[in-house]
């Protein structure tokens, strides 16, 4: 059991079982900022996502996700990596790596532009990569929000492909959040 989001405080310890013990690095409530490409979740343009971020033991770090509420909906727990360790020596340059998929037929319906579903079944939102609207997967490719800010570029672009663990890994999806501190 974790401990509620308003109950969380920087420097408190929390017991995450077989990981470790982890130390209470932030506590923030972050705003859907941007995305590109398919992300396997459920998030509206705009909404509010409360996050804890901890460091634990090896160089782990663990981030508890409560989503809007006060109540632990998901739990990340990692260690970061380089891009050769993950398999990716190059970096391939984005319109090199862009494929249209004729076989769906699939175009966004802010701006016409082809779009490519890499996991359908898994897609709950897709970024248009042509002009950034959020687009709802589950209900015929639905404007969610037109875009109305500058698109961001994923420090690993989109299509990458990495091994971790002995699996091969492709990046189909980035999400970029902010964060105001004390009006900052």
């Amino acid at each position: 059991p974790a401990p509620a989001f308003g109950a969380l405080r920087v420097g408190q310890t929390v017991d995450l079982g077989p990981p470790g013990t982890f130390v209470v690095s932030e506590v923030r409530s972050a705003k859907f900022a941007s995305a590109r490409g398919e992300l396997p979740f459920d998030v509206e343009p705009g909404a509010l996502l409360n996050y804890a971020d901890l460091s634990g033991p090896k160089g782990q770090s663990a981030t508890l996700d409560y989503g809007e509420g006060d109540s632990l909906e998901a739990l990340y727990v990692g260690h970061e990596v380089s891009l050769a360790d993950i398999g990716i020596a190059v970096l391939v340059a984005d319109e090199d790596r862009r494929k249209k998929d004729a076989a769906k037929n699939l175009s966004c319906k802010q701006c016409g532009g082809p779009l490519e579903l890499r996991a359908p079944d898994l897609t709950q939102r897709v970024a248009c990569p042509w002009c950034g609207s959020m687009l709802d997967a589950t209900k015929e490719l639905a404007v969610l929000e037109a875009a109305s800010q500058a698109d961001f570029e994923p420090l690993i672009p989109l299509g990458s492909k990495g091994r971790f663990e002995d699996v091969t890994w492709t990046l189909i999806g980035a999400m970029e959040r902010s964060v105001t501190y004390e009006g900052t």
